[in-house]
């Protein structure tokens, strides 16, 4: 039985950097850095994120092609949020993540409030470790769709959020388009660009694994779930 600690919150210059931590114990449990473009090299990744998407509320959803592929389901993932306001400071809002197949079905959701606050001008890379998801069952397919879409916001307008875009991927593929689901636009990020998303995964467990015991916990950053 292996029990995972939870992780520290890390800082950057220009960005804040928050984990949700969700500790599992499970036996012998195979967590996969699946899809990311979101770990730099600090962290032994090599995507460096360094535009800004305005998106407001919108949905905006990537394409995302998961190294190794074989059966499983989300665990955690990592996503980036940027406050595109001149003056006002975002302290209360609503992400939700929908994850869809190849074929565009939608297969798993997770939405939560998060209190996070993110002055003007600034952007955050928000990540949870430890299986947060895995409670959730999201399938995995090889080539998968993962969308954020912001919304609740407290203290500045919805139409100033953002989000973070670069590159090169560090694992995984994904071309250089991604789709605004609520109106359809296909947008070009340009050669080597995409959303700063990571996508860590599980495989499906094998008949008489235990199931897990989780213990909750929080560092650097609160998130409800409702």
């Amino acid at each position: 039985m292996r029990c995972e600690p939870p992780a520290n919150s890390r800082k950057y210059a220009g960005v804040f950097v928050a984990s949700m931590t969700l500790t599992v114990c499970v036996a012998n449990a195979q967590v996969s850095q699946s899809y990311d473009n979101w770990r730099d090299p600090v962290v032994g990744g090599q995507t460096r994120l360094t535009e800004t998407l305005r998106i407001g509320g919108d949905e905006v959803a990537d394409d995302c092609i998961l190294q190794n592929w074989s059966p499983g389901f989300v665990n955690d993932i990592g996503w980036t949020i940027a406050n595109m306001s001149e003056t006002n400071t975002l302290t209360v809002f609503r992400a939700t993540f929908r994850f869809y197949d190849d074929s565009g079905a939608l297969v798993g959701t997770d939405t939560s409030l998060y209190f996070l606050p993110l002055q003007p001008q600034r952007a955050g890379l928000i990540f949870s470790t430890s299986g947060l998801l895995r409670p959730l069952n999201i399938p995995t397919t090889e080539r998968m769709f993962i969308s954020i879409q912001f919304s609740d916001a407290v203290g500045f307008d919805v139409a100033d959020f953002g989000l973070l875009y670069g590159g090169p991927i560090t694992r995984g593929s994904s071309s250089s388009f991604i789709t605004n689901r609520t109106t359809g636009q296909q947008i070009d990020l340009g050669t080597g660009n995409n959303l700063g998303f990571f996508i860590d995964t599980v495989p499906i467990p094998a008949p008489g694994v235990p199931a897990a015991a989780v213990l909750l916990a929080i560092a650097g950053g609160s998130r409800r779930r409702r």
